[in-house]
């Protein structure tokens, strides 16, 4: 009986130490493997601008509009003088126009600038109908920020639909922390082929990112954000699926749309394919063709595997689809 007492208490402890193991790995931060690779599930920390900035607002066009031809540039800089004037309304009576100025650059620029396309030495790109299928659903962001004495700093990125009201793209896009932060607000088009040709635009200053980024802005795995706006879906924008992340070495095309500092327009929609390879936290290649303004455009096999951050000469730099940032792009 005695004999039988002592095995019953050391089968007791066996499985107390299984159970202790078991809740110890419970709580070690969310691993997935894929590919045989190991892939640590970054932090996920959602700051919106609405928290920052508090209730101060400008009047928006938050309904998608269809406009034709020249009307659509019209509308789209007469939008930025009205919304302009409302922040600085001492400057409404000014002999002064609004100076476009690039953000990156800090050198003035006209708003709508048409620049001869060039062709890079790299993987050269190629010019794809924004208004098919799979095309349709990567967006045209153009960013504005508002400054004193008639300046309004500007930026153009890439996105693409995520589903609900969610456009996802860079954070860098829509948050310049030499700019004082968030952006005033951005315009998002879909189906555009040309400055003067898209097939739905809106406007809103609803951006949300990561703390991540917000601690340390600069190219890197915590380079996302999403910017609400409308249900595109009721509109016939379909949603691009995000598949999740991939590892070890991979080919697929990149979306976006390459503006004037690469010696593109900012208005037409270039895709780019070549092979990545996942490396501690984010993708990287040497042979695609990234470039300003494809920032946040989406890295796409049978769907989105990541998003564009940045890039150097030589290298480019994409974020990968974690399960958790599918999850911030969804909701």
């Amino acid at each position: 009986m005695i004999q039988k007492k002592e095995n019953n208490m050391n089968k007791l402890k066996v499985n107390l130490i299984g159970i202790f193991i078991l809740a110890t790995f419970m709580i070690v931060p969310t691993v997935v493997f894929a590919n045989s690779a190991e892939i640590i599930e970054p932090e996920v920390i959602p700051v919106s601008n609405n928290m920052l900035r508090g209730s101060n607002s400008i009047d928006i066009q938050n309904e998608p509009l269809e406009l034709i031809g020249n009307e659509l540039n019209e509308f789209e800089l007469n939008q930025i003088y009205e919304k302009y004037y409302e922040v600085y309304p001492e400057y409404k009576d000014s002999s002064e126009s609004i100076k476009f100025i690039d953000s990156e650059t800090k050198k003035e620029i006209l708003y709508d600038e048409q620049v001869k396309t060039t062709i890079s030495p790299r993987l050269a790109m190629t010019k794809v109908n924004a208004k098919q299928n799979p095309y349709y659903s990567t967006a045209n962001i153009h960013t504005y920020w508002f400054r004193p004495n008639n300046q309004v700093y500007t930026a153009v990125g890439s996105g693409f639909y995520s589903g609900g009201q969610n456009v996802a793209t860079a954070a860098h896009v829509v948050y310049n922390k030499k700019l004082g932060g968030w952006a005033t607000y951005a315009s998002v088009a879909f189906g555009r082929n040309g400055a003067h040709d898209y097939s739905w635009y809106v406007e809103t200053n609803n951006f949300t990112s990561l703390q991540g980024y917000l601690d340390n802005p600069k190219v890197g795995m915590y380079d996302i954000a999403k910017i609400r706006g409308t249900v595109w879906s009721n509109h016939g924008v379909p949603v691009r699926p995000l598949i999740g992340t991939s590892t070890g070495k991979f080919t697929a095309s990149n979306y976006g749309y390459p503006g004037s500092l690469a010696g593109y327009s900012g208005f037409e929609q270039y895709v780019a394919s070549g092979t990545f390879e996942f490396e501690g936290t984010m993708y990287k290649t040497t042979n695609t063709f990234a470039k300003p303004g494809m920032s946040g455009g989406p890295l796409n096999t049978n769907g989105v595997v990541g998003l564009l951050s940045g890039g150097t000469n030589t290298t480019d730099y994409y974020v990968p689809m974690y399960a958790s940032y599918m999850d911030f792009f969804r909701n």
